[in-house]
C-alpha cells in the first residue's frame, strides 16, 4: 500500500516553486533581491524559459515601473541562459521595438539576449532594428545590434554597420559612458572582413576619443578592423603607447595611399563617363557644348532634341572636388580634351599627383612641342656663340634688345635678341639651362619632362641638347645595384628571408625581427641611401623569388625607364 507520505512526495515540485518565486521577486522594490532571483533563474537555465516566456506575455497594467524592470530582467536571463529555441528567438526579436525604460529600455535588453544567443535566425530584425528610427537615440540597442551582428560575421549587414561608423554616440549606464558606437561599427566591420569600410575606417584613424569599455582610441578600432580587412599587420597596437602611435602612423600613411588610389580611379571613371556623354552630345547637337555644365543642363539654343535629365548625370568635378578641365580646340591631338589635374591640383606633376586626362595622345605632341622649343633655342644659341663669340650666361639673355652687362660683342647685338620671346618647353615649364656643361658640353639644356622632375620614362622622360649624361649614370646605376643587393643579402642573412620589397631595406616592415634591425636599416652603404631608384631615378625593377631559379632579380630599365633599348637605353641586370 503506497504511504500518504510518498504521494505528498510526488505532489512536491521544489522546481517548479522555486521558478515562481524567483519570478515574483523580480518585481521586488528591492533591487538586490531582484537581482538576487535573475541570478538564480539563469543557473536553473532553460528549465526556467517556459514560465519566463509565459511571464513576459503576461499583460500587465499596475505598477508599470516594476513590471518594466521585471521584463527588462527576463530578456536578460533568457540572453544568459543562451536558449536559442524559436519561442525564445520569436519573444526576443518581438520586443527590439518595444521602447519602454528602466534604467535602458526592454528593446535593447531583447537586443542584448540576442547578441549572447548569436543565432543567425535574429539577424533579419536585428538588421531593421539597427536601421530604425528608434537605434538612433536608444544608443545601446544600436550597440547591441552592431555587436551581434559583427559576432555572428553578418556581410549582409555591412551598409547599415558602415553607417554607423558615423556615429559618435555613445551607450551610457547613469549618465557615464560605456560604448561608442564608432568603435563597435569599426569592430563589427573588421570581423565581417568588409573591404567597402576601408574608407570609413581609414577616415576614423584620426579619432582619438577614447572608447570606455576597453580603454582604447577609437583610431586603434578602427586600425584592427583594418588588420583583419587588409589581413596585415604594421605593428602592436596594444602595450607601449609609442609603438601604438607608431602604428597609427603607418596606417595613416597606408590609407593616404589607398585613398589616393580610389580617387584617382574614381577620378578616371569619371573622365570615362563625361568623355561618351560628350559624344553622345555632339551626335545629337552637332558640335561638343560650349562648357561641361551643358551636359547636364539645357543651354539656351539647341539643335537636336533634349534628352530628360540631360547628357550627363554624375559629377564634373574630379575626386578632389576640382572642376575638370575642358578644351575643345584640339590642340593636344584629340578632338576634346577632359583633364583632371590631380591629386596636387596643380599642372602636370607625376605619380598620384599627374595629370589625369580623356586621351594619350597629348604625350605625343607635349614631346614634340618640347623638342621643338628646344631646338629653337638651340638655333639661337648657335647664332649667339657665332656672332658673340660666347654663349650667353642665362637663357633670358637671348630675348634682351641689348647685349647684357658685361657681355663684350663681336658684332652689333640685334635689335629684337636672338629671341622674340624664350620659349617653354611641352608642358609649360623654362627649360634648365647650364654654362658650362657637366660633360664637357659648353652647355646643358634640359626639359625635366611632364613630371617636372629629373628622371622618368615616356612622358616623364627628360630630354636634353646632348646625350653624354647617360653614360656616367649607368657606371652610376651598375656601381648603386652592387650596394643594393649586397644589402639584400645582408637583410636575408639577419631577417631569415628576402625583402618583400625593396623600400623595406630602408622601413622596418611588420615582419622584420624585433630584435634584429639596424639603427639606419639596411641602406646605409647605398649611394643616396635611396634603394629603390637607379642614377636616372626610375625605380629598380625587383622580383623575389626571381626567374630562372635566381634568389631574386633586380634590374634597371636604363636610361629611357623602358624595357628593351640599346646603349645607355638597355635593362641592365645585376651581374652575379
Amino acid at each position: 500500500m503506497i504511504s500518504l507520505v510518498f504521494l505528498a512526495c510526488l505532489a512536491q515540485d521544489p522546481l517548479g516553486e522555486d521558478v515562481d518565486k524567483a519570478i515574483a521577486n523580480l518585481y521586488s522594490d528591492r533591487h538586490s533581491e531582484s537581482d538576487l532571483a535573475k541570478q538564480e533563474l539563469v543557473e536553473i537555465g532553460r528549465k526556467s524559459v517556459p514560465k519566463l516566456l509565459a511571464e513576459l506575455e503576461k499583460p500587465r497594467e499596475a505598477e508599470k515601473t516594476k513590471q518594466i524592470r521585471a521584463r527588462r530582467l527576463i530578456c536578460e536571463i533568457l540572453g544568459h541562459v543562451r536558449d536559442n529555441s524559436q519561442p525564445v528567438l520569436d519573444a526576443l526579436t518581438a520586443r527590439l521595438t518595444d521602447t519602454e525604460e528602466y534604467g535602458w529600455s526592454i528593446a535593447a535588453a531583447a537586443a542584448g539576449a540576442l547578441d549572447m544567443i548569436a543565432d543567425e535566425r535574429a539577424v533579419p530584425s536585428l538588421i531593421t532594428a539597427l536601421t530604425s528610427k528608434q537605434a538612433e537615440s536608444d544608443k545601446w540597442l544600436k550597440y547591441h545590434c552592431i555587436h551581434a551582428l559583427g559576432v555572428m560575421r553578418t556581410a549582409s549587414a555591412a551598409e547599415a554597420l558602415r553607417k554607423a561608423l558615423d556615429d559618435e554616440g555613445v551607450a551610457q549606464v547613469a549618465g557615464e559612458n560605456v560604448h561608442l558606437i564608432s568603435a563597435a561599427a569599426a569592430d563589427a566591420l573588421g570581423r565581417i572582413r568588409d573591404k567597402d569600410a576601408q574608407e570609413g575606417l581609414g577616415k576614423l584613424l584620426s579619432k582619438n576619443d577614447k572608447n570606455p569599455y576597453t580603454d582604447q582610441t577609437v583610431a586603434v578600432h578602427a586600425a584592427r578592423a583594418l588588420e583583419r580587412i587588409a589581413g596585415e599587420s604594421k605593428g602592436p597596437l596594444e602595450g607601449d603607447q609609442g609603438g601604438i602611435t607608431a602604428t597609427l602612423d603607418q596606417w595613416r600613411t597606408w590609407w593616404a595611399a589607398e585613398k589616393t588610389k580610389k580617387d584617382v580611379a574614381t577620378t578616371r571613371r569619371r573622365i570615362e563617363e563625361v568623355a561618351a556623354a560628350l559624344e553622345t552630345y555632339k551626335r545629337d547637337q552637332g558640335k561638343y557644348p560650349d562648357i561641361l555644365l551643358h551636359l547636364k543642363e539645357k543651354p539656351a539654343v539647341v539643335t537636336g532634341t533634349w534628352p530628360e535629365g540631360g547628357y550627363y548625370k554624375g559629377e564634373i568635378v574630379d575626386a578632389w572636388g576640382t572642376p575638370f578641365v575642358y578644351d575643345t580646340t584640339g590642340d593636344d591631338g584629340a578632338a576634346v580634351d577632359v583633364v583632371s589635374r590631380g591629386n596636387d591640383r596643380r599642372d602636370w606633376g607625376k605619380g598620384d599627383d599627374a595629370d589625369l586626362w580623356n586621351h594619350d595622345r597629348w604625350k605625343t605632341v607635349r614631346l614634340e612641342k618640347s623638342r621643338k622649343a628646344m631646338d629653337a633655342i638651340l638655333v639661337a644659341l648657335k647664332n649667339c656663340n657665332e656672332a658673340q663669340g660666347r654663349y650667353p650666361d642665362a637663357l633670358a639673355h637671348l630675348t634682351g634688345k641689348t647685349a647684357p652687362a658685361g657681355f663684350t660683342t663681336q658684332k652689333e647685338w640685334p635689335k629684337e635678341g636672338y629671341l622674340t620671346a624664350l620659349p617653354t618647353d611641352g608642358f609649360g615649364q623654362t627649360f634648365s639651362y647650364t654654362r658650362p656643361g657637366k660633360y664637357l658640353e659648353p652647355f646643358d639644356l634640359v626639359s625635366w619632362g611632364a613630371d617636372l622632375a629629373e628622371g622618368g620614362a615616356d612622358e616623364n622622360a627628360d630630354l636634353w641638347n646632348h646625350d653624354k649624361w647617360k653614360a656616367p649614370r649607368v657606371e652610376e646605376t651598375k656601381k648603386k645595384m652592387d650596394a643594393v643587393a649586397k644589402a639584400i643579402e645582408f637583410f636575408r642573412k639577419e631577417q631569415d628571408r628576402y625583402p618583400a620589397q625593396l623600400a623595406d631595406l630602408a622601413k622596418k616592415p611588420p615582419y622584420a625581427k624585433k630584435d634584429k634591425w639596424p639603427a639606419e636599416g639596411y641602406v646605409k652603404d647605398i649611394p643616396d641611401r635611396d634603394a629603390v631608384q637607379d642614377a636616372f631615378k626610375n625605380p629598380f625593377v625587383y622580383r623575389v623569388p626571381g626567374t630562372a631559379g635566381e634568389a631574386f632579380d633586380l634590374i634597371s630599365l636604363g636610361a629611357d625607364g623602358r624595357e628593351g633599348g640599346a646603349g645607355p637605353d638597355a635593362d641592365m641586370p645585376l651581374k652575379k
